[in-house]
């Protein structure tokens, strides 16, 4: 039957709407009413308005005079201390209790296990019994004089589908039929009972219970890869949360030194003024304090922007209501650094790196996924040989209970065994899948190395920035100590009129630059804690974390 099309459209509130119609040659009018696009497509496609306009921005603008204005308020001074009313104070560890709590990533990556665990039930759910039924009523009136027959029918089976990848179906089929009018002799109806029981094994491809539980054992495979990367996404978190909480804690202890520095310029502007005054130096000197002094407004500012980005950077990482990007509040942290040397052992730790890494055994899985992948495609080239069994018995009866007791004659059963055998030729099909598998399997398996490798030179990377870290802050200790020597005596000198206002300043900007590799050293060695811990997969034990 050929078929032509006519399509119409309309426009309504809702969008356009077609009908389609197809008419056959001989009259037969099909009318098909789609709507072009759903609601939710609609909605989708009017996000983000046209794309190719070009849009104004909005929020900025020339300001009057020469001061910012942010949120209709002057921006301070950067050389004023900030103390905030609206203050957070924070503990490393209730940061990290936040962050798991409310970080959306975790929230999102609490789905998938559940996904896994699903699919596990579905998986095994291939080998759940299948009732399956049906009943039927017919009437047959053939051509006179042949009689007019009413027959009802029904049947009932069960099919079931074991691990050997064997199955069997029985089932039961019972009738009765009625003829009007009756032949001479012929009973007014009759009943009939056929039971049948047929098994079928398959002896080569699809045999066994490696091969049929392998869907199984794919899917809880698939789950525990799905609980590693859980976890691993949660070790992530806990150490971001840590680099966040310490570079925040560098940034604040480096903003004091700036603001340090500043009262240092701003002494040595006021005491190259009472020089100056009292003869003994230049007036140049002001002029070189002045420049000292701007030095250091400069840096604040970088200071101060640099808390503030680890602050906000912080805040994103908690992802707290009550204290959002956008929150005015300013964070005040309340744990300070443990500074003790360690105990390091290169070869256990890197044991525990490969034992307990959750992107390694994310890797191991996968291996197995895709060995398993290909000894069920290597039993997919076998033939196809599967032995059969069938069992039927048949009764006739003028009652229904007759029917079923007729079953017992040995003469109204029968049944039939045999082999079936196919083969594609070629079976280019299954070769092809095959070597795929085995192409995955040896892709995954230098996947697997090549993580190893990764893992290990992590471990010794992080234990030679932990003692790096350490060996820092001796020296920047030592470096401080001796830069406070060196500022004090050149101070001493300028006032008796040998030293600049220059040298004064360079001699503390020497001391400043000691005092912020001290706070960064102290900082490098808890992140390098932190590193040390992820690359070992010991991070919930570092953090003394503990999931239920």
């Amino acid at each position: 039957m050929h078929l032509s099309h006519q399509q119409l459209r309309a426009q309504t509130d809702d969008g356009e709407v077609s009908v389609q119609i197809p008419k056959s040659e001989d009259g037969l009018v099909i009318d098909l009413i789609t709507k072009s696009k759903p609601d939710y497509v609609k909605s989708a496609l009017d996000l983000g308005g046209d794309l190719d306009a070009s849009v104004p921005v909005s929020g900025m603008a020339p300001a009057n005079g020469t001061n910012f204005l942010l949120d209709g308020q002057f921006v301070g001074s950067p050389t004023k201390p900030i103390h905030p009313t609206n203050v957070f104070s924070l503990k490393l560890e209730s940061a990290r209790k936040f962050a798991l709590l409310h970080q959306l990533d975790i929230r999102a990556e609490l789905i998938p296990p559940k996904i896994a665990e699903e699919q596990v039930r579905e998986a095994r759910a291939r080998f759940q019994s299948v009732v399956s039924g049906n009943l039927a009523l017919e009437e047959e009136s053939p051509v006179s004089p042949a009689p007019e027959t009413d027959s009802a029918s029904g049947s009932l089976g069960l099919r079931r589908v074991f691990g050997t990848g064997a199955s069997a179906d029985l089932s039961l089929r019972a009738s009765r039929r009625e003829i009007r009018p009756l032949p001479l002799g012929v009973p007014p109806r009759f009943y009939s009972v056929d039971p049948t029981l047929t098994l079928s094994q398959p002896l080569l491809r699809g045999a066994g219970l490696r091969i049929n539980h392998a869907t199984i054992n794919r899917s809880r495979l698939l789950k525990r890869q799905t609980t590693a990367r859980s976890r691993l996404l949660i070790n992530n978190l806990i150490a971001n949360v840590d680099r966040g909480y310490w570079r925040l804690w560098s940034a604040e202890q480096e903003l004091r030194v700036r603001h340090e520095q500043y009262k240092i310029a701003s002494k040595q502007l006021t005491n190259a003024s009472k020089l100056v005054k009292a003869g003994i130096v230049p007036k140049l000197e002001i002029t070189r304090s002045l420049v000292g002094l701007s030095q250091r407004v400069n840096t604040i500012i970088a200071a101060e922007t640099s808390r503030k980005i680890l602050d906000r950077e912080l805040k994103r990482i908690m992802n707290l209501k009550h204290l959002p990007l956008t929150s005015q509040s300013v964070i005040v942290l309340q744990s300070d650094p443990t500074l003790f040397p360690l105990e390091l052992d290169r070869f256990e730790l890197t044991t525990a790196a490969l034992k307990n890494r959750m992107d390694l055994l994310e890797s191991q899985l996968q291996v197995a996924i895709e060995l398993m992948d290909k000894d069920v495609a290597r039993n997919q080239l076998l033939p196809d040989v599967s032995l059969g069994f069938n069992y039927t018995s048949g009764a006739l009866n003028e009652q229904f209970g007759g029917a079923f007791r007729e079953l017992d004659n040995p003469d109204s059963s029968s049944w039939q065994v045999g082999l079936t055998f196919s083969y594609p030729l070629g079976n280019d099909a299954a070769k092809a899948r095959h070597r795929q598998a085995a192409l995955r399997h040896a892709l995954s398996l230098n996947s697997l190395e090549r993580r190893r490798l990764v893992i290990q030179q992590g471990v010794h990377d992080a234990i030679d920035r932990l003692i790096q870290s350490w060996q820092q802050i001796q020296a920047a200790i030592r470096e401080t100590v001796l830069a406070q020597q060196i500022y004090q005596g050149e101070l001493k000198q300028f006032e008796s009129g040998f030293r600049t206002s220059t040298e004064v300043l360079d001699a503390a900007q020497s001391m400043a630059h000691a005092q912020v590799r001290h706070v960064r050293a102290i900082s490098e060695f808890e992140i390098s804690k932190v590193e040390l811990a992820y690359a070992t997969g010991a991070q919930l034990g570092y953090a003394e974390v503990k999931l239920n």
